[in-house]
């Protein structure tokens, strides 16, 4: 390469510049991807993009993130370090700067008209991993309207952790005028470096949808295994986009032979949806690496995203868990379980403030007899399902769905859960006149439960 025309250097040694035109995805699938050459996490999982390696004939680079972006892409240009100084740049923009040297300020200025929404959001956490971003937000006076740090959107909870570091300004101008953005990093008296980049998007809201899916388990790395004659779930969680709450109808396909999986609706409001599937009693064994996709509208287009996997790769308990996004998604079919659960009705119309009664069939098998409780799982936001217990050996139970009297119209789907004890080697050893361990508390969901909400008293 060639010695860098700024001087530019890290921990005292001077970088080379090498140019390269890079290949993206022209498929418009592929450009709403998501590949990376080191573990991605579950904050990055909402972006699309993929990793670049430089390859030379002494041997590759390590990869960098690229991320992907439909606006015009800017880079910054120094100096820019305060209000008189500040970049101004068009709305949308994609802007590529540093935070370098240490105590480096970055100030973009952009045109607005009174009432007009804009997003103004950092990749830096995100983007490679290196820098906190702060963002603080001016009116044309000079006056402080804001100042931003880390972004807390969990959809993932303790299972998968998706809040940033990231900072975000959703921005509706008072009045017509320049508005300016500082950008810099929350230590930046400290630190400053080259490697200290960062993305700033400044667009108007633009909204759609990113899925992610994840197995069962919310403490264990875990695998998704659907037992003959029985039910399993993956969670499908939602990135909901710059406002998009639109209904979503999560759909699977390319399922092992013998497996089922009725479609299942995220509903507005909720981030997250289980996704059920039934293997039939001779279902064959073996696994397949499935697709996910979620349809939704945008305005008035259809448009269709496949969900990502991922899931924890190390056990947790209070603490957020050590998760990554996966290179597939993969559904086994094994022994039949202990016990399988049908719940009816599986569709149905109901009002806000209804309470809904469900019948849950347990099959049971020959060699199994326990208790079974039942609870509901992933419901409407503020709906109750009360715990009821089937005893040892019975074979149904009817259990309520109370609805709350403000919940949003919509289709929602949600689970009923049923725990009871088996032993530990079930699975593999079928022969109850042999040990098979201490019990162990098992947990299999009914079939998929989708209701549609109409206003309060819409079905009386």
């Amino acid at each position: 390469g060639k010695p860098a025309p700024d001087g530019t250097q890290i921990q005292g040694r001077p970088l080379e510049v090498i140019t390269r035109e890079i290949e993206t995805p022209a498929d418009p699938v592929a450009a709403l991807s998501l590949r990376g050459g080191e573990a991605i996490r579950p904050s990055q999982t909402s972006l699309d993009g993929m990793a670049y390696r430089l390859t030379t004939p002494a041997g590759s680079s390590n990869p960098i993130f690229l991320g992907f972006t439909s606006d015009p892409i800017i880079l910054e240009k120094e100096p820019n370090n305060d209000l008189k100084s500040a970049q101004r740049v068009p709305v949308p923009c994609d802007i590529t700067g540093t935070f370098a040297p240490a105590g480096d300020l970055d100030f973009y200025a952009f045109a607005a008209k009174k009432g007009e929404k804009f997003v103004l959001e950092t990749y830096g956490d995100r983007q490679g991993g290196l820098v906190d971003p702060f963002l603080v937000g001016y009116a044309s006076t000079g006056k402080k309207l804001i100042s931003v740090d880390d972004y807390g959107r969990n959809i993932g909870q303790l299972r998968f952790t998706s809040s940033t570091r990231d900072a975000r300004w959703d921005f509706v101008a008072p009045a017509d005028g320049e508005y300016y953005v500082q950008v810099r990093d929350s230590y930046y008296q400290q630190r400053g470096d080259a490697r200290f980049t960062y993305r700033l998007s400044i667009r108007r809201p633009q909204p759609d949808f990113r899925l992610v899916v994840v197995p069962a388990s919310d403490t264990q790395p875990d695998c998704t295994i659907t037992r003959r004659g029985g039910n399993q779930w993956m969670d499908v969680l939602v990135f909901r986009n710059d406002g998009f709450d639109e209904p979503i109808r999560i759909e699977a396909d390319q399922l092992p032979p013998g497996v089922l999986c009725d479609p299942v609706v995220i509903g507005p409001g909720k981030t997250s949806a289980p996704l059920v599937f039934h293997a039939a009693k001779d279902a064959p064994f073996g696994h397949a690496a499935i697709r996910v996709i979620g349809k939704s509208k945008i305005g008035e287009t259809e448009v269709v995203r496949v969900a990502r996997a991922g899931g924890l790769t190390w056990p947790t308990v209070n603490t957020p868990g050590i998760a990554r996004l996966a290179d597939s998604l993969v559904l086994a079919v094994r022994d039949a379980p202990p016990f399988a659960l049908t719940a009816a009705p599986a569709k149905t119309v109901v009002a806000a403030g209804d309470k809904l009664s469900l019948t849950v069939k347990i099959e049971r098998a020959s060699d199994w007899t326990e208790s079974v409780q039942l609870s509901g799982y992933d419901l409407p936001q503020g709906a109750a399902v009360g715990l009821v217990t089937v005893p040892k050996g019975g074979n149904e139970g009817t259990v309520e769905l109370t609805l709350p009297k403000n919940l949003r119209s919509g289709t929602y789907t949600f689970i009923l859960h049923g725990a009871g004890q088996a032993p530990r080697d079930y699975a593999s050893q079928r022969n109850p006149g042999q040990p098979r361990g201490a019990n162990l508390r098992v947990v299999y969901p009914s079939n998929a439960i989708t209701i549609t909400v109409g206003a309060s008293g819409l079905t009386k």
